[in-house]
């Protein structure tokens, strides 16, 4: 009962936590506003992503995530900035929010 009881607590705060995700696969591309915010182009679904300060953020051509081993990227998960030719990465950025726009 216990066990059951913990997993239902987990379940209820992270669907409440994540909002709106984004599936990895539908990802086309991005385009990097500042040093905060990030466009995604998921196909029929545009998405603006909203992180932490991540100064590298602006100068990269390269983004990657990190995620609760999920294909989807949610509030919560790591925004990466990865080196152009290394994929090392430079920078993790906390994802504070993810909203629809398209």
């Amino acid at each position: 009962m216990k066990i059951l009881l913990m997993a239902l607590v987990l379940f209820v705060s992270q669907a409440s936590f994540a909002g709106e995700c984004i599936f990895q696969q539908t990802i086309r591309s991005f385009n990097v506003l500042d040093a905060y915010t990030v466009e995604i182009d998921a196909g029929s679904k545009d998405y603006v992503i909203n992180v932490n300060h991540c100064g590298e953020l602006e100068w990269t051509h390269k983004i990657g995530f990190d995620t609760f081993g999920s294909s989807r990227i949610c509030r919560g998960d790591r925004l990466l900035v990865l080196d152009t030719f290394s994929n090392q990465v430079k920078q993790s950025c906390l994802i504070n929010s993810i909203e629809r726009v398209k």
